[in-house]
């Protein structure tokens, strides 16, 4: 169970960069990106965030290289990086297309209905508000889900998020407002340029 949840959270978090959009009111920010199973640590990505553009930094494990993605939403560019044999793709889009931080172009698209307020909550020395909502997926398969989530005024990622009724969560910790250096938003120097992204996320398992 655990090894299969480690590989479908990182790989959400590598597809799926989870710009929610939310327009908080901190324009700068960095933090680790935690993902539980029950009180279980699987996995600790690294994010940062600048305005529209996000960065998000996951480790090697479970078999899946070091994988970074890159929403520029001031370009309208999404780059997927693969550490392991320093290559890159890009595909078109920004944070504005990414509703719930699932891409369309994924055909994944998240609506929210049913939407309801139930309290706040002190989480990471910050007060959040939690939502409980019923989540549709647009594309293929697609089926409702009821997600709740703790947002902050201050942040444009939820602070935690869960499906209701699942033992996985994942949570912002180790919140830093601080300048985020523009040129982490851009592929690395050296790192090549492939067409292929279906290849890049291929070549990331060992």
């Amino acid at each position: 169970m655990q090894a299969r949840m480690t590989a479908l959270w990182a790989l959400l978090c590598f597809l799926f960069p989870a710009h929610a959009a939310l327009g908080g009111t901190v324009s700068e920010y960095s933090a680790d990106r935690v993902f539980f199973d029950g009180n279980t640590v699987l996995l600790t990505a690294k994010i940062h965030v600048s305005g529209a553009n996000l960065r998000c930094d996951i480790p090697a494990h479970m078999g899946r290289a070091a994988m970074s993605t890159i929403v520029r939403g001031d370009e309208k560019k999404i780059f997927f990086i693969l550490h392991s044999n320093k290559t890159y793709a890009e595909t078109a889009g920004d944070e504005s297309l990414i509703p719930g931080g699932l891409p369309v172009m994924f055909g994944a698209k998240m609506e929210k209905h049913d939407v309801t307020r139930m309290g706040t909550e002190q989480i990471q020395g910050y007060t959040a508000t939690k939502y409980r909502f019923l989540a549709k997926y647009g594309g293929r398969g697609g089926r409702p889900r009821i997600h709740l989530e703790w947002v902050a005024p201050e942040f444009d990622l939820p602070l935690r998020s869960m499906l209701e009724g699942e033992p996985a969560r994942q949570e912002l910790h180790n919140i830093r407002v601080e300048p985020v250096p523009g040129q982490i938003f851009e592929p690395p120097a050296g790192y090549a340029k492939v067409k292929n992204l279906l290849a890049l996320m291929k070549a990331s398992q060992s």
